[in-house]
This record gives C-alpha cells, structure tokens and sequence, in this order.
C-alpha cells in the first residue's frame, strides 16, 4: 500500500481527466452552485422575516451559521459525486480499462478517493463563497461580534469534514455494492429514512438503548455546525444537531465511521474481481 501511495500520479493524472471530462460531473456541480444559493437566499429571507415578526430573537452567529452550513444540496452533490466516480465505472463497465491503466487495485482505488476527496473541497470553498455573498447582501444589518468570528470558523471547518464526508460514503457504498443505483438509495435511505427513523423509535427506549441515537454518524456529524452553545442568552438556538455530543466527539465519530467505511470498500474492491 506504501509503494501504490508513491506512484498515485499517473493515477490521479487518469482519474482527473475521466473526472472532468464526464458530463454528470459538471450537472452535479452546476445544481451544487444553483442549490446552495438558492437554499441561503431562502433561509437568510426566512430568518429576517423571523427577526422582522419579533417572534423570535436570532442572534447574528446563529444567523450566520445558518445560511453558511445548514443547506443540504452540497453535501448530496458529494455524495452522488462519489458515487458517480465509482459506479459509472461498474455500470458501463469501464472498469476494466481502469484496471489496465492502473492495475495496482490499491492505487486506483486511492486516486478515486483523493481525486472526490479534493473535489469536495472545492465544493466547499464554492459553497462558502455563495454563503458569504448571501450574508453580506441580506444579513449585514446585523453584524457578527468579532469575538464570534473563531465559533463561526469552527462551523465552516465542521461544514468541510461533513461535505468530504459524504463524498466518500458515496464513493465507498458504490465500491462496496458494484452498483450505482443501490448506492445511491443506500445512501439516501441512511440520511433520511434509517437514521432519523432509529433516533425516534430508540429516543425514548429504556437504558443504554436511548443514547445510541447520539452516536449515529450523519446525526454525530451535525454537532461540527452546532454553534447553540455560543449563542447570548434569549436568542433562538437554530443549530442544535440531533446528538448531545460535543463536537469534537461527535465529528470523531463521523470521522471514524467514514475512515472505517473507506478502508472496507477499499479491503473488497482489492480482493475481489471486476465483474
């Protein structure tokens, strides 16, 4: 595995021009752009509408945080990149032409991970970039204390790991199951259907059944955009995540999750053929 993470460049170098040379990845991208603009304009409107009707009181860092990580359209496009860049390849069968460019299993697999790894960071700064321009036309009447400006960092970083996160989920499920549509579902189902299903039914269970909700990835993930513990006393916390775990925990989790997830699609996608 040393010697494959040594001579990853003509590897990347195969894996970029396939990346950017596909159509769906620039569709993807396109609705990323399109997605996180309008979801914060719409939640930055939502939010003076909701100072304007004094029904509540937001605070400007909540408010922030809000328009610049609570979108969900960049972490799916993440995830259906990943999945793209590792299902296409078993659903037109181009998989064997990779195998004969790279036919080291653990290097080909290594520059599809860092080629979505990096295309997630882009993505990131592209979906920052949208949110502070959002933030500057439409929430500057309210100006963040400069005190807060390292918690709203702390949320941006925490909206970075999440984004990368889900690209590799996307590109290990599609490895793990040689099938870009059940990678898909599966991820699909995860985030809306298996998680939040077992936080409501496992909530109320007796004893230690009632804290695994806390420890469910994607929920343990929405605690790096957690900033409700910052926000003044009387304001609304709009952040606060599913689990109760601090965020460096919580992020652990997801971290580690997503790691070990990784390294068994990588474990099978080695050992077993190409069909």
């Amino acid at each position: 595995m040393t010697g494959a993470i040594a001579e990853l460049g003509p590897a990347l170098a195969y894996e970029w021009v396939r990346l950017r040379t596909s159509r769906a990845t620039w569709r993807l991208i396109a609705v990323a752009v399109a997605g996180t603009l309008l979801v914060g304009i719409a939640l930055a409107a939502l939010l003076l509408q909701m100072v304007r009707d004094g029904s509540v009181t937001v605070s400007p860092l909540e408010a922030d945080v809000v328009v610049l990580t609570k979108s969900p359209v960049t972490p799916l496009v993440a995830g259906l990149l990943g999945v793209l860049a590792m299902g296409n390849e078993y659903r037109y069968g181009t998989i064997r032409t990779t195998l004969l460019v790279t036919p080291d299993r653990w290097r080909a697999f290594l520059a599809k991970l860092a080629l979505v790894s990096v295309t997630a960071i882009a993505m990131v700064c592209v979906n920052l970039v949208l949110g502070w321009m959002v933030i500057g036309l439409m929430l500057r009447s309210h100006p963040l204390p400069g005190g807060q400006v390292p918690t709203v960092l702390r949320a941006q970083a925490g909206q970075a790991v999440i984004i990368v996160g889900w690209a590799v989920i996307g590109l290990a499920l599609a490895a793990l199951t040689r099938s870009q549509t059940a990678a898909i579902l599966l991820l699909l189902a995860d985030a809306y259907l298996v998680e939040p299903g077992l936080r409501l039914g496992l909530r109320s269970a007796p004893g230690p059944l009632s804290a695994v909700p806390d420890y469910l990835p994607l929920g343990a993930a929405g605690t790096l955009t957690d900033v409700s513990g910052s926000v003044a006393q009387g304001s609304t916390a709009l952040t606060v995540s599913s689990s109760s775990l601090a965020p460096w925990v919580g992020g652990g989790v997801f971290v580690l999750f997503v790691a070990l997830l990784a390294v068994t699609a990588g474990i099978v996608f080695v050992r077993r053929d190409a069909q």
